[in-house]
């Protein structure tokens, strides 16, 4: 199943298009490009909620209150934008929300051992959050699947599992895996 975001170009918001930061010609000589559209004077904006790119807030479609807003018509519509949006924030709010347990085994993610360092993660924790509609190939970092109803807190080893299950990979094989 192939999942499609949409994403389209808009004037950069940071900069207001002129690809320079805060409005700068120059500093010390040297022109300071834009860190948000890296002087190209757009951005790319994901469509997640179908209110992005329409000059209201992203979250409710409401209008702004004032001049200076430019996606959010207030703070607690970002916050919830980007917890259900952004891989960070909603990855962390999985995490929270299921009390830093897996939501398989049911392991304490305290007690969950470090994936080792020629695992497929590198050194990293053993804690994972899992798709269960997968983003196949899209970016994860910003996507309509990070939704909180669309992801698992899981252990590596679960984690393994759902991927084993979902790809048929044979016992043996996921077990080579799991003893690297």
């Amino acid at each position: 199943m192939s999942h499609h975001v949409v994403e389209f170009d808009e004037e950069c918001p940071s900069c207001q298009a002129t690809g320079l930061y805060k409005g700068m010609v120059e500093s010390g000589g040297i022109i300071v490009q834009c860190s948000t559209c890296k002087g190209t004077r757009k951005m790319t904006v994901t469509v997640c909620t179908g209110y992005e790119g329409t000059g209201r807030c992203y979250w409710c479609g409401g209008m702004f209150k004032n001049k200076r807003q430019r996606s959010f018509c207030c703070t607690e519509h970002q916050k919830e934008y980007y917890r259900h949006f952004d891989w960070y924030t909603a990855a962390s709010w999985c995490k929270k929300r299921a009390n830093y347990k897996c939501q398989d085994c049911g392991i304490d993610a305290g007690n969950i051992p470090l994936v080792g360092e020629y695992g497929k993660y590198g050194g990293t924790s053993g804690y994972r959050v899992h798709h269960i509609v997968p983003v196949d190939g899209g970016s994860r970092y910003f996507n309509p699947l990070n939704i909180p109803c669309n992801l698992l807190a899981l252990c590596n080893t679960c984690h393994l599992k759902w991927h084993a299950a979902k790809s048929k990979i044979n016992e043996n094989q996921m077990q080579l895996v799991l003893n690297k």
